[in-house]
């Protein structure tokens, strides 16, 4: 039996954000390039035009690699979305069962000598 989970995490959502941040570090590099009087496009031999390029090719790298391994985390979970479910009711229980057992020992009264 398969069980789909149609946009259980807003990937696009996620993925945008990092996406439109990435391009923010490279906009505002660009812009402070252009502020010291470098033109990234025009001068390729500055090493601060050099340094620009570096950083859009590693930015673009790591939008890359995140991609993947978003794309290998969805097959994961939906491969074994039951597991991940018994894992997660565990998990609230152990939380749920240690809350009670702190509240419980800060209501008692402390026991006299």
């Amino acid at each position: 039996m398969e069980v789909y989970f149609k946009e259980l995490i807003s990937k696009e959502n996620s993925l945008e954000k990092l996406v439109d941040d990435l391009e923010r570090v490279v906009q505002g590099a660009d812009d402070l390039a252009k502020s010291i009087g470098v033109n990234p496009a025009e001068s390729s031999q500055h090493p601060v035009a050099q340094r620009l390029h570096a950083l859009k090719e590693h930015c673009e790298r790591m939008k890359q690699r995140v991609l993947e391994h978003a794309e290998e985390t969805d097959r994961f979970v939906r491969k074994n979305a039951y597991s991940f479910l018994a894992v997660a009711g565990l998990l609230g229980m152990l939380v749920g069962a240690l809350a009670t057992r702190k509240r419980q020992e800060r209501d008692l009264p402390a026991a006299s000598m």
